[in-house]
């Protein structure tokens, strides 16, 4: 990307080198000590994607909640495998007497390489993370090696179809074994939502500024004509349940998808809503069930336009693709 400095350039580096020494120790790790071995342990379903979230860890082996508030800089996962999409989530945990909900409140998609056993691979993102906050991610059900170890005491939830973002649920199913997946946490005193330690560009505000907008490009759905997942039962039909997106951005962005119905007399169609999802420099790929909010998309045609929009507040050209909601047959 192409930042734009102002005079004080001088006075931007001396502020940088101090709050790199300010910071060195701030730093934490979360998640995974990714000292055990990989269990190749399969989605529980037919379901094209699933979600595990750590519940549970040996006590003072592993950091079960992120010991810290700040920004995910980076995060860590462990072979072996043959590769294929993964969602690192943030996962907000609310409990009461009765019940323990899960809230992803922050993802970042990634493609993972085929990896050999005990071999670690990292993925540089930009994530908010407040302290208690638990470590998950999403994975395709085709891939093998879910990651997991069958560590004595460590627990997981299992969640078919994935977590929505910013969508409670209950967990489906409840696992044994320790998630092999790790991520550091940066302080962000500053507040800018960038990492103190590597990732803030200039500790003085209006010095440095980052004027270039990302770029969305090779966005698709497959299938593009899909079900909501509870109209697939009803319906009868071997059309899938649910649609993957996919899409490349040029760097670190925060993306919002609008939804369109098409509508007669309508130009461009009638909005229905929106959501929003992290994406990371490179592909990412996310699982959309056909629900907004609460409700079911109706049948019919719809289009989502993607706009990006980076740390620094510059905008993406809108990316449009169209999608069909299929309905049970009459």
């Amino acid at each position: 990307m192409r930042i734009a400095r102002a005079p004080l350039v001088l006075a931007c580096a001396a502020a940088l080198s101090l709050g790199a020494a300010a910071g060195a120790s701030g730093a934490v790790t979360w998640g995974s000590a990714l000292v055990d071995s990989n269990a190749n342990t399969a989605c529980p379903s037919a379901e094209p994607v699933c979600t595990y979230v750590q519940t549970a860890l040996p006590l003072g082996e592993s950091a079960l909640e992120a010991p810290a508030s700040g920004v995910v800089v980076r995060w860590r996962i462990k072979g072996p495998t043959n590769g294929g999409n993964v969602t690192f989530r943030v996962i907000r945990v609310a409990e009461t007497d009765v019940v323990t909900s899960y809230t992803s409140v922050e993802s970042a998609p990634a493609k993972v390489p085929s990896l050999a056993a005990g071999e670690v691979k990292e993925f540089p993102v930009q994530l908010p993370v407040r302290a208690g906050d638990h470590i998950g991610f999403d994975k395709e059900a085709g891939m093998f090696g879910l990651f997991r170890a069958q560590t004595p005491v460590a627990r997981s939830a299992a969640f078919i179809p994935p977590l929505v973002h910013n969508q409670a649920r209950l967990k489906d199913q409840g696992t044994v074994g320790q998630l092999l997946v790790q991520a550091e946490i940066e302080p962000d005193v500053d507040n800018d939502g960038f990492g103190d330690e590597t990732q803030d560009s200039c500790a003085a505000v209006g010095v440095c500024q980052d004027v270039t907008p990302p770029v969305l490009s090779g966005l698709r759905m497959r299938p593009k004509a899909f079900y909501p997942r509870r109209e697939k039962a009803r319906a009868g039909a071997s059309k899938p349940a649910g649609s993957l997106l996919r899409f490349t951005a040029s760097e670190p962005a925060r993306v919002s998808v609008e939804l369109f119905r098409s509508s007669r007399g309508v130009p461009g169609g009638k909005r229905v809503g929106s959501f929003d999802q992290a994406a990371v420099r490179g592909q990412n790929l996310s699982y959309f069930s056909g629900k907004l909010g609460k409700r079911y998309l109706r049948p019919g045609r719809y289009r989502a336009s993607l706009v990006a929009r980076d740390g620094a507040g510059n905008a993406s050209a809108p990316s449009v693709v169209r999608f069909r909601i299929l309905g049970p047959r009459r």
